[in-house]
């Protein structure tokens, strides 16, 4: 039994047999069952653009660093795709 209350309700009831019609009194017994049906996953995509550019100063290229509350794990892929780059 789902604890959870449905957000909507489906009520089959048999209109006759072959020798009557049939009533609600007639059908007292139900069988209850829950059809969950799961939404469609949809994906939360952000893109991170870091820019970079070289010092006007001493001339060296500098680069942004991943921002501030994005995912660590894809901060380091990141570092991984740029060092792979720079040996390719």
């Amino acid at each position: 039994i789902t604890t959870v209350a449905p957000d909507g309700d489906k009520v089959g009831r048999l209109a006759a047999v072959r020798h009557r019609t049939l009533s609600a009194a007639d059908q007292p017994d139900a069988y209850d069952y829950d059809h969950i049906e799961l939404p469609p996953i949809k994906p939360i995509t952000t893109r991170v653009r870091l820019h970079r550019g070289h010092c006007p100063c001493c001339k060296k290229r500098v680069a942004a660093s991943h921002a501030r509350g994005s995912d660590d794990a894809s901060a380091k892929r990141l570092e991984q795709v740029r060092h792979d780059r720079k040996r390719g």
